[in-house]
């Protein structure tokens, strides 16, 4: 039997047993890191603990809390909020390369928003988000938030013109926004929370995939629908970039 040409090799040639080789298994890809959760507590959130571990899925990595409604939190500025929250998201994310999803409600989600212009974040659920504007950006929470409940239309709308919508203009990830429920008998600022988070939420015009959602109403309480829609978050299976 004539030996083999070798195509790769022209000027060498292969043995007759060469054409009976076993073939080399193939390496089997590692599995796909867990996402990691970072979630941005604010004075109204819902009880966030408990949460975490009755809506996360089995296996879902591991998770941060940063608390803003702690004692002495109120008293900080975003500035420095905001560094808190990247070094709580660089200790979470510990150069692992797995992914960060980020859960926040009201001034947290507002926060959230700006820290994905500065770290990574694959998935955000935002809730209620609040709005705030520019001016006073050293001024304590505290002063912020006593203004924003009472005029909360006086934040900035238009994309160039308010941080927060610029960075969601900006985010490239998947987001969803969960608003606040109108009654007919709420006040006027009611409605103008309720206006902003919508347009929050059509401000993420760049984003792979983006969602609307309201509170099941059917819940017993605030607390209840909140931790359905985390629990339903946490459990769809992002869409593929």
């Amino acid at each position: 039997m004539p030996a083999l040409l070798d195509v790769d090799h022209p000027t060498g040639w292969l043995p007759p047993h060469a054409m009976f080789a076993a073939p080399q298994p193939q390496a089997t890809p590692a599995p796909a890191a867990p996402p990691r959760l970072l979630w941005l507590v604010d004075a109204r959130a819902a009880p966030w603990a408990q949460l975490i571990g009755e809506a996360a899925p089995p296996g879902q990595g591991c998770s941060a809390v940063v608390a803003l409604a702690c004692e002495g939190e109120r008293g900080r500025s975003r500035r420095e909020h905001l560094q808190t929250l990247t070094r709580a998201y660089d200790a979470l994310a510990d150069g692992s390369g797995a992914p960060v999803w980020l859960i926040a409600s009201g001034y947290g989600a507002y926060l959230g928003t700006l820290l994905s212009q500065r770290r990574t974040i694959e998935r955000m659920l935002l809730c209620a988000p609040a709005v705030y504007a520019d001016a006073g950006w050293d001024l304590p929470w505290m002063v912020l938030d006593a203004a924003h409940a009472a005029h909360p239309s006086q934040a900035e709308r238009a994309a160039n013109d308010n941080m927060a919508f610029v960075a969601a203009g900006q985010y490239l990830g998947q987001v969803s926004v969960l608003v606040s429920p109108l009654a007919d008998d709420d006040p006027p600022q009611a409605e103008d929370r309720h206006g902003l988070q919508v347009d929050y939420f059509y401000a993420f015009d760049r984003a792979r995939e983006r969602h609307l959602e309201l509170p099941q109403r059917a819940a017993a309480s605030a607390a209840e629908a909140l931790r359905q829609q985390v629990a339903r978050w946490l459990w769809a299976r992002p869409a593929q970039a």
